[in-house]
């Protein structure tokens, strides 16, 4: 939804560089191949479609989807405390951001 929130299209299928095209309507292209959780979405192709179409129907607010940028960004996990302890396990990664450390110059006792 990038693309419809920066103005460039007003419909996600109208962005070229998109694989908005080939999961919400079938449209075949070399350069996508159908993810297994693209396929978990439904059991025929046409339902898969429509499932994936209605994912785009949900508005994000803007306070959420700058928490998901944050995350992103800093190569952090996005979502529940529960997920990011299972993430933290299964990665062996810190996925929540970090506590600041003290001051440059500051003693620590």
């Amino acid at each position: 939804m990038n693309p419809v929130r920066a103005g460039m299209v007003v419909d996600p299928a109208d962005y070229h560089w998109s694989s908005y095209r080939a999961n919400a309507y079938g449209l075949e292209t070399k350069l996508c191949t159908p993810h297994e959780s693209y396929h978990k979405l439904a059991q025929t192709d046409a339902e898969r479609q429509a499932a994936y179409r209605q994912l785009f129907s949900v508005t994000i607010k803007d306070a959420q989807l700058e928490d998901i940028r944050c995350a992103v960004n800093r190569g952090l996990a996005f979502g529940s405390e529960h997920f990011k302890d299972k993430m933290e396990i299964i990665t062996g990664r810190r996925m929540r951001p970090s506590t600041p450390g003290p001051e440059r110059g500051e003693l620590l006792l």
